[in-house]
């Protein structure tokens, strides 16, 4: 929650204003790399939502991502990869499902396919308590969009759930 306050400052504790009790408590008291159980932390993603509306929550979502990707649990592993990856911007997108555990862990398993002018992330086995809280699908589409700030693409990403509640699918576009 901390990119939250710098997204907008005050907005922190009216997010978590919002969370019964427990789950505020639980998530007060937790350590900032610890992951919480779904009960309680779709509460702070909905918080966020709430606080913002979806469209200002994804914005704010994709704005974390470079402060995220800055965080002892995903610096060294993305810059890592960054040094790999050299020039090739268009290859950072590719980091997403090698990282997603380590933020969503356990939500469903990532991969990515790239073609000509962008790439396919898709989301497979996406775990059933996360269908209930549709929120999170918001994140993941504002994580995607900020995937596209950390590779500095100019492009979009259309984020679609598939009916039969098996998938989701992240459809980067960018040129170059």
């Amino acid at each position: 929650m901390d990119f939250v306050e710098k997204f907008d400052p005050g907005a922190r504790e009216r997010a978590l204003s919002l969370l019964p009790a427990e789950s505020r408590e639980v998530y007060e008291s937790s350590p900032r790399s610890s992951w919480l159980s779904i009960e309680h932390d779709h509460w702070v993603v909905d918080g966020i939502c709430e606080t913002f509306g979806v469209e200002r929550a994804v914005a704010c979502w994709r704005a974390s991502v470079p402060d995220l990707v800055d965080k002892p649990l995903l610096k060294s592993f993305v810059s890592g990869m960054m040094r790999v990856f050299g020039s090739s911007r268009t290859r950072v997108v590719s980091l997403l499902p090698r990282a997603w555990g380590a933020v969503y862990r356990d939500f469903c398993t990532p991969r990515v396919s790239q073609h000509a002018s962008g790439a396919t992330v898709t989301f497979y086995n996406i775990a059933h308590p996360v269908w209930q809280y549709p929120n999170y699908f918001n994140s993941w589409r504002g994580v995607c969009e900020g995937m596209l700030d950390l590779a500095e693409l100019e492009g979009t990403v259309e984020f679609q759930l598939e009916r039969d509640r098996r998938r989701a699918v992240a459809e980067f576009s960018w040129s170059i």
